[in-house]
């Protein structure tokens, strides 16, 4: 018998987590963060007590509370047999840790998981689960796994847990500490159109991955084919509008398919909206009315859009090239270009090493310029963040063109050479620029899916006035998610036994349209 339960992404968008098991073997499908849930609890300074680890999530019900997944430092502190027993629940949770099963039933929970792409509401809670369990995702996606490590705080490709030492000095020698120590986690490609066998030993499941189009390089579809003969497909977050490179992939991913799957899992993101704007309209939308503003010479274009999406780069970048300006891009955009030129599928080639791209590197601390304010986000002057005293650095005009860094004195002398990348926490950056009055600001960003999002967009209204541009959004944007057409073409082609919504807030539309839906509640397994 095989049976699906699904511990996120139902009657939402966003944190899915998705368990399939047969033979009490069971292999997971992403595992992310709620955006929608977390909202409700947290919001700008109240957040998340990281020393409490897991408990605090585990309390508010804002991780997937699934034995023996997690590891064991998470669950319950180091510190725990110190403390007295009127004060031991604080620093324990009553869920079973991945060590904590392994040693009850021989066995671990789950196999592995797969990780359809870098998005953190697919993979956000890997950084509690166990470091021996294997992770499968796209080459690509383990090296944005890597790139968003290198860029904030949390270290998704290592396991962090702590031990207990003693203070030899300071004020209070003698007191004990946590340190802080890491473990790498096992994290293994899943190559396109090859089966992935889990167990290694004795495989009750063969997965394979597709390559499909959506706003992050790297993201995947998995078919899952058990032991008993039964697939599964998961779509993963999927369009069919990118770039021409880009939407062959989810073409291609439908054509090498078996249709009639025992279960599709599919998102439903966009499935009320229609709108089948591409990146392609994107560009040639915004270069038509560029070019029709008989006094552009004297305006500044800025873009807004996240920093890992490549492909809306791309689309800017063809606005940049028709209007014969440079485009200025963020540090943290440059820096995964960097590390993502090496892959020929995404078509970024030499790229900055192009005269017409341009960093733009920001005051930090001092507000000098100094190659000092920059030691704890190294990122704005070079490609590599751990830096050696020993060593020469490799800072980004010495890698590329020695004028590839663009200050804010630079685009305020010049505004007419530009089209400049800012992004929702760089605003401030507009007081430093002072652009002329009338200046462009394309919002080219996801679509706000929550209060949190819309409350954003009005903050970014308040500069757009306060600083006299001329906002545009509609007809400038290409969703990272297929529209309702394209869902439904999907799904008739796929043809398939039962179907299994996610990742939308609209489960109904599948099914008033598709008699074989099949609406699962939370935590609740189906068994076929």
């Amino acid at each position: 018998m095989t049976s699906i339960t699904i511990y996120g992404g139902l009657s939402t968008i966003g944190g899915n987590c998705i368990l399939i098991e047969e033979n009490d073997t069971r292999i997971m499908l992403d595992n992310g963060m709620c955006f929608s849930k977390e909202n409700l609890y947290y919001k700008d300074f109240l957040n998340p007590r990281t020393n409490n680890a897991l408990r605090d999530y585990l309390e508010l019900g804002l991780v997937p509370k699934i034995p023996g997944i997690y590891g064991k430092d998470k669950i319950k502190d180091v510190c725990l047999d110190t403390m007295d027993l009127e004060s031991q629940y604080l620093f324990e949770h009553s869920l079973k840790s991945y060590e904590e099963y392994l040693r009850e039933t021989g066995k671990p929970f789950i196999s592995a998981l797969f990780i359809t792409h870098a998005h953190l509401d697919h993979f956000r809670n890997i950084k509690f689960m166990a470091p021996e369990i294997p992770i499968y995702c796209s080459k690509i996606t383990k090296k944005l796994l890597a790139i968003v490590s290198d860029l904030s705080q949390e270290n998704f490709l290592k396991y962090s847990y702590y031990e207990i030492k003693e203070r030899s000095g300071g004020f209070f020698p003698g007191c004990t500490y946590k340190d802080k120590l890491y473990q790498k986690r096992d994290i293994k490609i899943a190559n396109p159109n090859k089966k992935v066998r889990v167990p290694e030993d004795d495989p009750i499941f063969e997965v394979e991955g597709f390559p499909v189009d959506h706003s992050i390089p790297g993201a995947m579809a998995f078919q899952i084919t058990t032991i008993s003969g039964k697939r599964i497909i998961y779509s993963g977050d999927i369009r069919f509008h990118g770039h021409k490179h880009e939407k062959e992939n989810s073409l291609q991913f439908l054509n090498n398919i078996e249709p009639i799957p025992e279960l599709f899992i599919v998102e439903g993101t966009r499935i009320s909206d229609n709108d089948q704007v591409s990146e392609k309209e994107v560009s040639h939308r915004m270069i038509a009315l560029l070019k029709n503003d008989r006094n552009l010479h004297s305006k500044l274009i800025f873009v807004t859009f996240p920093w890992k999406s490549i492909s809306r780069f791309l689309t800017v970048y063809k606005v940049a090239e028709a209007l014969n300006r440079s485009l200025i891009i963020q540090p943290k955009l440059a820096y995964t270009i960097h590390h993502l030129k090496g892959f020929n599928s995404l078509k970024l080639g030499d790229i900055l090493e192009k005269e017409n791209i341009k960093i733009y590197l920001p005051r930090k601390y001092s507000m000098t310029y100094s190659k000092a304010d920059y030691v704890y986000s190294k990122y704005n002057l070079s490609p590599h963040v751990d830096w050696d005293n020993e060593q020469e650095i490799d800072f980004y005009n010495c890698l590329y063109e020695d004028d590839i860094l663009v200050r804010a004195y630079d685009i305020r002398n010049n505004p007419s050479h530009y089209i400049f990348h800012l992004n929702f926490y760089e605003l401030n950056e507009l007081i430093d620029i002072q652009p002329p009055k009338g200046s462009y600001f394309f919002n080219l960003k996801t679509e706000p899916f929550d209060e949190e999002g819309e409350l954003e967009e009005k903050v970014l209204l308040s500069w757009i006035s306060k600083f006299n541009l001329d906002y545009k959004k509609e007809h400038y944007h290409a969703s990272g998610h297929a529209p309702e057409i394209h869902i439904r073409e999907m799904i008739n082609k796929v043809n398939p036994t039962l179907i299994i919504p996610v990742h939308t807030e609209n489960s109904e539309w599948f099914s008033k349209n598709f008699g074989n839906t099949l609406i699962l509640e939370q935590g609740t397994s189906y068994n076929f």
